[in-house]
């Protein structure tokens, strides 16, 4: 047993010092500095970023001397320097737990709790996911942890599934589907069905090369027929109009200019109308003159519609000759324009069925992993039906009933059947652990448990610091340390546990006599606030 008290400034009118920052906290976070944790202590980067710092271990017989400097940056193991890297690779190998799964850094906290939110829990560290927490609990507890490793493997399944399904449906290629309100299977059966229709199409496609040339051929008679059709019928239109003027009659009989004369004679003189003679042959050839003309229009206009007419049927026959040549037949672009379509829809198909396809995979996948979850949640219900602590239980009950004899204590383990990577309820409890100081006893007790009676491993020491005394009542403590002298005189381990002066003291009169004796020849060091030398380091800081 090795204990390191800390021994305020003691000062006129007071019991005791302030133990507070002469160093018992930070021997501890300087062993985990030395054994490969992450960051070192706040206060080393500012103050000792330079120093280095030693630690020596035997391990398997042997003994080791480790070096790492105060801001981390170097380390060696036997003087010759090594990364970080490889030196915990190397604590995994002989750091005294043998596992392939759980590294030293993951176990070694739970023998050193050197942070207040590592001694919050008997069964979580600080940063410790639950379920990292509980597979390396029941490793150090020896109980099986296949069923807890395969609930976060199957969890873990889920999630990425249930992800995948999630960005498969967000693809560009189904969110099209699903914005214009189908289902995709649904859009499978219409790309379907027009590929068929359009290979159909195809198979009975016959090109003509010539097609387009003859086409506008074709297009070309039509626009011309259309201008003679129009022409013919503006020319019959006109001919109507002189076959009109033909039935009218225009000339005025003789009697008629007799008639018109006579009423002159009341107005003129007779000799200003002598010639009735020449203005009745006049009108004579006026009357002959316009029928000449109406005769020339209409064979004029007969012989033009003539004319048309032959030019609009031999127009009229050679576009009927055209479009009988490439009757039944297509251009050569509208089928290479077709054959496009078809495999662009023949794309769109693959590329859909091969979504759909692995959608119904993920289901399918998805639907295998629940099952073999609900199997597992059988599995884990039987087996922990099957009290795999039961011995521990009873003797983690023992050691607490050591400190409070009246109070109830137990370990409990339960299926936890939530969708959580969290396989079992592992419950670690004492009766009145709402109360800081027995809250405490709680771990300590459970700490002493996975190093004494868990897995068989090498780990040989055992770290309690001072936060987890200091609320304690001395009687309890007292028995605390009572039973781990009893249990160390028959032991081959170490036991360190760091104190403030007062809390040491305040035991005597619980303990034995051999027994205060024992625990006053097990101070190893005493660490005051006096004067800076009797710090740990020989200096104030922090």
């Amino acid at each position: 047993m090795s204990l390191i008290l800390g021994d305020g400034e003691h000062v006129a009118g007071r019991q005791d010092g302030d133990s507070n920052g002469v160093g018992k906290t930070l021997a501890l976070r300087l062993i985990h500095h030395c054994l490969g944790a992450d960051k070192p202590p706040p206060a080393l980067a500012s103050v000792a970023a330079e120093w280095w710092f030693y630690l020596d271990v035997r391990i398997g017989g042997r003994d080791f001397r480790i070096a790492r400097k105060g801001d981390g940056s170097k380390i060696a193991l036997n003087e010759k320097e090594i990364r970080i890297k490889p030196f915990r690779e190397w604590l995994n190998q002989y750091g005294g737990f043998e596992s392939d799964v759980h590294s030293f850094r993951s176990l070694f906290p739970r023998f050193a709790r050197r942070s207040q939110e590592d001694s919050a829990s008997p069964v979580a560290l600080e940063k410790e996911l639950p379920h990292e927490a509980l597979q390396r609990t029941l490793y150090l507890l020896n109980v099986d942890e296949v069923l807890s490793r395969r609930k976060v493997e199957l969890k873990e399944r889920l999630d990425a599934l249930k992800d995948e399904v999630k960005l498969l449906k967000k693809s560009s290629i189904f969110r099209d589907v699903f914005k214009a309100g189908q289902r995709p299977e649904s859009r499978l059966k219409e790309l379907g069905a027009e590929s068929d229709i359009l290979r159909a199409n195809l198979q009975s496609f016959e090109v003509s090369e010539d097609y387009r040339n003859i086409e506008d051929q074709a297009n070309q008679l039509t626009s011309e027929l259309r201008a003679i059709s129009e022409e013919i019928h503006l020319l019959k239109f006109e001919l109507d109009g002189v076959k009109d003027a033909q039935q009218r009659r225009v000339d005025i009989t003789r009697n008629d200019l007799l008639s018109l004369y006579e009423g002159l004679g009341q107005i003129f003189r007779p000799e200003a109308l002598r010639h009735f003679q020449q203005v009745e042959d006049f009108q004579k050839a006026l009357v002959s003159n316009r029928e000449h003309r109406l005769m020339k229009d209409e064979i004029r206009i007969r012989e033009e519609i003539n004319n048309l007419e032959a030019s609009e049927s031999s127009k009229s026959t050679a576009r009927a000759m055209l479009l009988q040549h490439i009757a039944g037949k297509r251009a050569l672009d509208e089928y290479v324009s077709l054959t496009m379509k078809l495999a662009g829809l023949e794309e769109e198909r693959k590329r859909l069925q091969s979504f759909v396809d692995l959608e119904k995979d993920k289901a399918k996948e998805l639907q295998i992993v629940k099952s073999a979850m609900v199997y597992q949640d059988e599995l884990a219900l039987r087996y922990a039906q099957s009290d795999p602590l039961d011995d521990l239980d009873g003797k983690y009950r023992s050691i607490v009933q050591r400190l409070y004899p009246d109070s109830s204590a137990g370990i409990t383990l339960k299926n936890n059947s939530g969708e959580n990577k969290v396989r079992f309820n592992l419950d670690v409890s004492v009766q009145g652990q709402d109360s800081d100081g027995i809250a405490n006893a709680r771990i300590i007790c459970f700490d002493w448990l996975l190093f004494k009676h868990g897995r068989e491993h090498n780990m040989d020491v055992l770290w309690h610091d001072n936060r987890l005394f200091a609320d304690m009542d001395p009687k309890p403590r007292a028995s605390w340390f009572s039973f781990i002298s009893e249990t160390f005189m028959k032991e081959d381990r170490q036991y360190i546990a760091t104190l403030n002066y007062e809390n040491f003291h305040s035991m005597a009169p619980f303990l034995h006599d051999s027994i205060r004796s024992m625990l006053e020849n097990s101070v190893i060091v005493t660490l005051k606030g006096d004067r800076d030398a009797n710090r740990l380091m020989g200096v104030k800081f922090g």
